[in-house]
Parts: structure tokens; C-alpha cells; sequence
């Protein structure tokens, strides 16, 4: 592995709009996500290759096999269903998620252990925290910028990113309480990302 992680480094990544970057800063980057490490963002790059093949965050989630299918009879779900998706790097997130669901030292960790402690389903949590680690290195991968939680806001933290302020504690939990209340959405104890 680490003679694919050196070649990895040494190769040029393409980004958003055609632009390419090194390996090497690249995977720095990846690596800013919780609980994501050198091998998973190897193996991220050599699956995904380049984040315009996807339209948006659900598709690729899909792609992974993170967004699952629901069987509705009558209005009421019966069943969920896994879809297939890529098995390899399914495998990977979902590592990754139950690290931060066992440490529970980051945010997605805390907020995996929540949901886990409210349905009771390990598995559930694992995969939800999986979704989240995917949408939050298609971004990163994306707009080739290392992670923070602007970036799981959408389209809004581009706006956001470029503003010195916002780096201030204070502003950026203001920012992150204002955005969740506009959506609706309260995870242990303050109002986080989306």
C-alpha cells in the first residue's frame, strides 16, 4: 500500500472545472475529514478520479452504496434495502464512521452515537456517519479545500469560505446556529451542519 499512496502523491488530481492539483496536497486535504486517513483517501481518489463525474452529493453517495433504497407499500416503509454500489470503498467509509462512532471525540462521531442511542442500530449510525464522511470528501475533493463544517452547508459555504471573519469562534458558531435553525435541525446540544 504504501508504494499506491507514494504514486498517488507524485500524480496530478483533477478537481472542480478541470483544474489540477498534487497528489500530495490533495490527500493532505482528504485528510482533514474526521476520521479519514491515507489509505481511504487513496483509495477515494483511484475510485472516484475526478468529483465532476458526479452532479451533486446524493449521487455519489449512491455510488458508494451509502443511500439506501425503501420498499413503500401503502404509504408505510416495509423494508430498507442496501443498494449495491462500489463494495470497496463502502467498506472504507464505513470503517472510518464506526472510529468516530467509538471514539466519539469529533462531531460526526457524537452526532452517529446520538442517533445510534435514539433507534438502538448500530449499523444505522455506522452508515449515516459513512454518508456524511462521502458528501464531506466529495467537497473537499471538489473544491480542493481542506474540511470544515461550512463545507457540509452546501452551496453556501462557498459564499462563506472567502470571508476572513467567519475564522472568528464566536461568528462561526453564530453562522452554523443561524443556518441549522433556518433548516430546522438541533444535534446534541447546538445547531450544526446539514
Amino acid at each position: 500500500m504504501a508504494m499506491a499512496i507514494d504514486k498517488a502523491k507524485r500524480m496530478r488530481w483533477e478537481t472542480e472545472s478541470g483544474v489540477f492539483v498534487s497528489g500530495d496536497e490533495l490527500i493532505s486535504k482528504l485528510c482533514t475529514v474526521p476520521g479519514v486517513g491515507e489509505t481511504t483517501a487513496v483509495l477515494w481518489l483511484s475510485i472516484i478520479i475526478t468529483p465532476s463525474r458526479f452532479p451533486n452529493s446524493k449521487s455519489i453517495s449512491a455510488y458508494c452504496g451509502l443511500d439506501p433504497s425503501l420498499k413503500v407499500s401503502a404509504g408505510k416503509v416495509t423494508s430498507t434495502v442496501k443498494r449495491g454500489g462500489n463494495k470497496l470503498l463502502h467498506y472504507y467509509l464505513n470503517m472510518s464512521a464506526n472510529i468516530l462512532l467509538r471514539s466519539r471525540t469529533d462531531n460526526f462521531g457524537v452526532w452517529g452515537y446520538n442517533l445510534y442511542k435514539s433507534s438502538g442500530k448500530w449499523k444505522k449510525a455506522s452508515n449515516a456517519v459513512a454518508r456524511k464522511i462521502c458528501v464531506a470528501m466529495f467537497y473537499v475533493n471538489k473544491l480542493n479545500v481542506p474540511f470544515s463544517y461550512l463545507l457540509m452547508m452546501g452551496g453556501r459555504a462557498s459564499r462563506l469560505r472567502e470571508d476572513p471573519i467567519i475564522h472568528h469562534p464566536d461568528i462561526f458558531m453564530e453562522i452554523m446556529k443561524t443556518a441549522a435553525m433556518k433548516r430546522g435541525l438541533h444535534c446534541f446540544g447546538i445547531y450544526v451542519f446539514v
